[in-house]
C-alpha cells in the first residue's frame, strides 16, 4: 500500500511521492533530525515479503553505499526501524534525461559534458567492481545547476576483480533481473539499452554498461532511440541483428561518430574496453567543440517533430492504400514477404486443455488440418481450414501430445499417460502401438515406419509406426547431470532427430541432435528445448519464459550458423520447456498465448462457505500446490519459480521462508506439525523425502524407486504415507509407504489400489476408516471412497467428474472439484464399513484452483468454515484462441538473415 504524507519511518517522515516502478516505490521524506529533504525508496506492497526481492533490495543499498561520486546519487542508510525496508538517500532535484530529451535532441555542446559526467560516474562504479546494468535516460537526472546524477543501481551487481565476470549462476539470471516484466514500457525501456550479450543471458562485464551508455548518448544527440521496435521482441531483434540508423545523427556529430561506433560493437571483443577511454574522447571532444561550427540549437527539434507528423500522416494514407489494394488483388497476387496474423475461437465444449509436461497441438505438414488436446475428457479434436469450428476425434479420451504423421493421414497420441496409440484422420477406432514404461515427454513421426517418443523414466525410444516393442535409442548420462531426453523432433531426410537434454536447471537445458543409424548424440544450443526444424532454414525453440527464439541452422552439416532470436513472446510452455506451437511445412504457424505455464504468478484466497471470497495476504508466486498444517497457522506451498521447492507461510507472522532448496513439490503435513513429507522435484521419477517443518536438518529420502512417487497424505496415526507411483506397464497406482523406519527397512511399501486405470489423490479420513481417491475407470477422472485399510467394495461420490478430494477434519464431508475446477462439498454418513453420499452442493460458481496442475491445489481449516485456494491469474476469452500466423518463414527470413 502506497505511503500517505506524514507517514513515520524512524526519523523520517513522508512529505509526497516522486515516482514508482517496478524496482520501488520513491518518496520526498524529511530528515527530522538533520532538518533536510532527501528520498526514501521501498519496496512496492505487492513484492515487499518476497524474500528474493528484499535480498535485491539490500544488495542496493549495500552497492550505493559503497560509491562515493559527485556524479552518482549517494545512500544516507537504510532505515527498517518500522518493520518496512527503506533506502534513504540523497534527494536529487531536476529533470530526467528522458524528460530533457522529449523537448528535443541536446546540441552537441550541451550532450558531450551531461555525457562525461556519466561516463565518470560509471568509471567510479566500475573501479569498485560494480556494474550498473541498468542505464538509460530515464535513471540519469540533470541538476539546475548542469550536475549530472545516475541513479537507480536496483539491478546493479558486483563482479569478480579476477575474471572481470559474473559467475554462471548471476550471469544465467542477467537477462531476467533486467526485463522486469512490469509492463510493456518497462519491458521496451530496459531492452532497448541492453547490451547483446545481455539480451541473451550470456555472462556480461563492464562492457554492458559501455554499450548502454553508447545508446543513451545516441539518443541524446538524435532525440530518437538507437535501437526500436513495436514490441520487446522486436526491440531485442533489432539490437541483435540490426546497425543503428547512422543518418538519423544530426549535421555536425561527425567527430563523435567513431566513439559511438566503438560502444556500440556488438561482439563486446571489438567493444570499447574501458568506460575511461570513453571519458577520455570526450574530453578530447570537448575541448574541441569550440573550435566546431555551432550545432543547431535544441529547439531545432520542433521542425523534426512537424516533419515527423507529417511522415505519420503519409505513412497512414500508405497503409491505407495497400489495404484497399489487398482487399481487390487476387491470394496469389500478394507477395510472399507479406505476413498475416489473426485468431481462431475453438468452441465452448472443445477449448484447449492443456496439461503441463508436454506439446498439445499440432499442424498438419501441408497446413491443411491443426489438432489439439481439448476439453474436460481430454480428447482430441480437429480443426480443419476449410471448416468453421473444431470437431472431436471419435473414440479418443484421456489423450495428450498429439502428434501427426508425414503424409497427414494419422495422428498420434498416448492415451492414459502409458498406451502409445494412432487414429486415422479420416476416422476409426484407435490403434495401440505400444505399452510406454513411463508418462510421455513428447512424439515424433520420423518416417513413414518409425515414431521416437520420450518418456520420463527414460530416454528416446523408437517404436514402429505399425506397432510394435520400443526400443531405446538414447539413455541419459545422470552422472552428467542429465534428467531426461525430451521433446524429439525430426530433421529432414529422416536421418537424425532433434531432441531437449533436461538438466536439473532449466536455464541449462540443451538442444542436441542423435543420429539413427549410429546413436552419435551431439549438442547445439544451451539454454534452450523443443526444437524443430523449418524448410527457411532456422531452428524454433523455446528460450525461456515461453519465448519461441530462432536461429539459422545447416541440416546437411548439422550444425547452427547464426546467432539466436527472440521471434514472439508469451506462447504457452509446459514446465518441462515445450511450446504449445507448430508450423507447417508450408509456414503456417499456429501456437496458444501462454507464457511461463506453471511458472507463471498466482494468488491465494479464502472462500468462506457462503462462496465470498478474502484475498489471502501471501505475494503472487508461482503456486502450484498447498495443505495447511495440523493446527491451522502455516502453510505449505509448492512454488515453481521455474525450478519447484517447498516454501512455508506462517499466518501469524507473515512470512515466507523457503523450506526446501534442491527441489520438492506437492507437500504433505505429519499429523503432529512436525514434519512435511514431498516428492522431490525433477524430469526423472521423483521419489518421496521428509523434512523438519523447522527447517532444520536435512532432507530424508523415504524411498528408491525407479517409478514417480508423489505423496498425497499422511494417515491419522502418523504411520503411513498414502502416495500415488507411475509403475511401468501400467498407470498410476496408490500405495503406502511405512514412514518411520529403519535403516535396514527401505523399501516397507505395499499396494493399496492396484488397477490398469489411474488413481491418484487419495486421502485417509480423519478416523482412519475410510479411503478417499480420485480414478478414471468410468472413462473419466470420479471421486471414489473405499474402506481403508482392508477394501471390502467402494462408492462413487461424485458424478459428471471430480478431482482431488479432501475430507473436512470432522470427517463428515469430502471436499473436491467437481469437472469445471468448482468447489463442491458432499456430506456423508458412515455406519459401520459403509458409507452414504448426500446431495453435492457446489461452493462457488468461479473456477478458482489451478486447473494444469494434478494435485491438491485447496484445502480446508481445521474448524471446516474456510477454504485456502490456490486463484489462477485473470484471463480473458482471448487466452484460449489460437494465434495463426501465415507466412510465417517469410516473416523469418526477413528477422533473421
Amino acid at each position: 500500500m502506497p505511503l500517505s504524507p506524514g507517514t513515520r519511518l524512524g526519523p523520517y517522515e513522508i512529505v509526497d511521492a516522486i515516482g514508482a516502478g517496478g524496482m520501488g516505490e520513491v518518496y520526498r521524506a524529511r530528515d527530522t533530525k538533520l532538518g533536510r529533504d532527501v528520498a526514501v525508496k521501498v519496496l512496492p506492497a505487492a513484492v515487499a515479503h518476497d524474500p528474493h526481492r528484499l535480498a535485491r533490495f539490500a544488495r542496493e543499498a549495500h552497492v550505493l553505499g559503497a560509491l562515493n561520486h559527485p556524479n552518482i546519487a549517494h545512500i544516507h542508510g537504510l532505515e527498517d526501524s518500522t518493520g518496512i525496508p527503506a533506502i534513504v538517500m540523497e534527494l536529487v532535484d531536476g529533470q530526467t534525461l528522458s524528460d530533457r530529451i522529449a523537448d528535443g535532441p541536446l546540441a552537441l555542446g550541451e550532450a558531450l559534458p551531461v555525457a562525461k559526467q556519466i561516463a565518470e560516474a560509471l568509471e567510479a562504479a566500475h573501479a569498485h567492481g560494480i556494474i550498473h546494468r541498468d542505464l538509460k535516460p530515464s535513471n540519469v537526472k540533470i541538476r539546475s545547476d548542469g550536475i549530472v546524477k545516475v541513479l537507480d543501481f536496483g539491478l546493479a551487481k558486483a563482479f569478480d576483480h579476477g575474471s572481470g565476470e559474473w559467475g554462471p549462476e548471476e550471469s544465467a539470471r542477467s537477462s531476467t533481473l533486467t526485463v522486469p516484466m512490469t509492463g510493456i514500457g518497462a519491458v521496451l525501456g530496459t531492452a532497448a539499452y541492453m547490451a547483446p550479450e545481455q539480451a541473451r543471458g550470456k555472462t556480461v562485464d563492464a562492457r554492458a554498461d559501455i554499450w548502454a551508455f553508447g545508446c543513451v548518448l545516441f539518443e541524446l544527440v538524435s532525440g530518437m532511440r538507437t535501437f526500436r521496435g513495436g514490441d520487446a521482441a522486436d526491440t531485442i531483434v533489432a539490437v541483435l541483428s540490426r546497425d543503428p540508423d547512422w543518418s538519423t545523427l544530426p549535421a555536425g556529430t561527425t567527430a563523435l561518430r567513431p566513439l559511438l561506433d566503438r560502444c556500440l560493437r556488438k561482439d563486446p571483443r571489438q567493444r570499447l574496453q574501458a568506460i575511461g577511454d570513453a571519458r577520455i574522447q570526450l574530453d578530447e571532444l570537448i575541448s574541441g567543440a569550440s573550435h566546431t561550427a555551432a550545432d543547431p540549437p535544441a529547439n531545432g527539434a520542433r521542425p523534426q517533430r512537424v516533419w515527423a507528423r507529417a511522415a505519420t500522416l503519409i505513412g497512414v494514407a500508405t497503409v491505407a492504400a495497400l489495404t484497399t489494394w489487398l482487399l481487390t488483388t487476387r491470394a496469389s497476387q500478394i507477395p510472399p514477404l507479406l505476413s498475416s496474423r489473426f485468431e481462431i475461437a475453438p468452441p465452448s465444449a472443445l477449448m484447449p486443455a492443456i496439461q503441463g509436461a508436454d506439446r498439445d497441438i499440432a499442424v498438419a505438414p501441408d497446413g491443411s488440418f491443426f489438432v489439439y488436446r481439448a476439453g474436460s475428457q481430454a480428447q482430441l479434436a480437429i480443426r480443419r481450414v476449410d471448416q468453421l469450428d473444431a470437431v472431436p476425434v471419435g473414440g479418443v479420451t484421456n489423450a495428450r501430445g498429439p502428434f501427426i504423421s508425414p503424409d497427414g493421414k494419422w495422428i498420434g497420441f498416448v492415451e492414459n499417460n502409458t498406451n502409445l496409440k494412432k487414429v486415422a484422420v479420416a476416422g476409426g477406432s484407435p490403434i495401440t502401438l505400444a505399452v510406454l514404461p513411463g508418462s510421455p515427454r513428447g512424439a515424433a513421426w520420423v518416417d513413414d515406419a518409425t515414431i521416437v517418443v520420450a518418456t520420463n523414466a527414460t530416454g528416446l525410444l523408437r517404436v514402429p509406426a505399425s506397432g510394435g516393442e520400443p526400443t531405446v535409442l538414447t539413455t541419459p548420462d545422470r552422472a552428467q547431470g542429465e534428467l531426461g531426453h525430451l521433446h524429439p523432433s525430426a530433421l529432414p531426410g529422416g536421418r537424425s532427430l532433434l531432441f531437449t537434454i533436461a538438466t536439473r536447471q532449466p536455464a541449462n537445458a540443451e538442444v542436441a541432435v542423435v543420429d539413427l543409424e549410429t546413436r552419435r548424440v551431439s549438442r547445439l544450443l544451451r539454454g534452450g528445448s523443443d526444437a524443430r526444424y523449418v524448410s527457411s532454414g532456422h531452428l524454433l525453440y523455446e528460450s525461456g519464459g515461453g519465448t519461441l527464439s530462432a536461429v539459422t541452422f545447416d541440416p546437411d552439416r548439422v550444425v547452427v550458423t547464426g546467432d539466436s532470436v527472440p521471434v514472439i513472446e508469451k506462447v504457452a510452455v509446459s514446465n518441462t520447456g515445450s511450446l504449445n506451437a507448430a508450423v507447417s511445412g508450408s509456414g503456417m504457424l499456429i501456437y496458444l498465448r501462454g507464457g511461463l505455464g506453471d511458472a507463471r504468478p498466482r494468488s491465494l484466497s479464502w472462500i468462506d462457505r457462503q462462496g465470498r471470497e478474502t484475498v489471502f495476504p501471501a505475494p503472487e508466486r508461482a503456486y502450484a500446490s498447498l495443505r495447511l498444517s495440523p493446527e491451522g497457522t502455516v502453510v505449505a506451498l509448492e512454488v515453481r519459480d521455474p525450478t519447484p521447492n517447498i516454501w512455508l507461510w506462517d499466518l501469524a507472522r507473515q512470512t515466507l521462508m523457503p523450506l526446501t532448496f534442491n527441489g520438492g513439490m506437492a507437500p504433505v503435513w505429519t499429523p503432529d506439525g512436525h514434519r512435511v513429507v514431498f516428492a522431490s522435484a525433477g524430469v526423472e521419477s521423483p521419489n518421496l523425502y521428509a523434512r523438519a517443518a523447522d527447517g532444520t536438518g536435512t532432507d530424508t529420502r523415504l524411498t528408491t524407486s525407479a517409478n514417480v512417487q508423489v505423496p498425497t497424505s499422511v494417515t491419522p496415526d502418523g504411520r503411513f504415507v498414502i502416495s500415488v507411483e507411475r509403475r511401468q506397464q501400467t498407470a498410476s497406482d496408490l500405495v503406502q509407504v511405512t514412514l518411520n523406519r529403519t535403516a535396514a527397512d527401505q523399501t516397507a511399501m505395499a499396494g493399496v489400489i492396484e488397477t490398469s486405470f489411474t488413481e491418484q489423490n487419495g486421502e485417509v479420513s480423519p478416523d482412519g476408516r475410510f479411503l478417499a481417491y480420485e480414478s478414471n475407470e468410468a472413462g473419466r477422472f470420479e471421486v471414489f471412497v473405499q474402506p481403508y485399510p482392508e477394501s471390502r467394495g467402494k462408492w462413487r461420490v461424485s458424478s459428471g467428474g471430480g478431482t482431488r478430494p479432501v475430507w473436512t477434519r470432522n470427517g463428515r464431508e469430502l471436499v473436491y472439484l467437481d469437472a469445471a475446477n468448482h468447489l463442491t462439498i458432499v456430506p456423508l454418513e458412515t455406519t459401520g464399513s459403509t458409507l452414504r453420499a448426500g446431495r453435492a452442493t457446489t461452493l462457488a460458481a468461479t473456477a478458482y484452483a489451478a486447473t494444469n496442475i494434478a494435485w491438491r491445489t485447496f484445502d480446508v481449516s481445521p474448524d471446516g468454515q474456510r477454504f485456502l485456494v490456490i486463484k489462477e491469474p485473470a484471463s480473458t476469452a482471448q487466452d484460449q484462441n489460437f494465434v495463426v500466423v501465415l507466412n510465417f518463414l517469410e516473416e523469418l527470413k526477413q528477422k533473421i538473415h
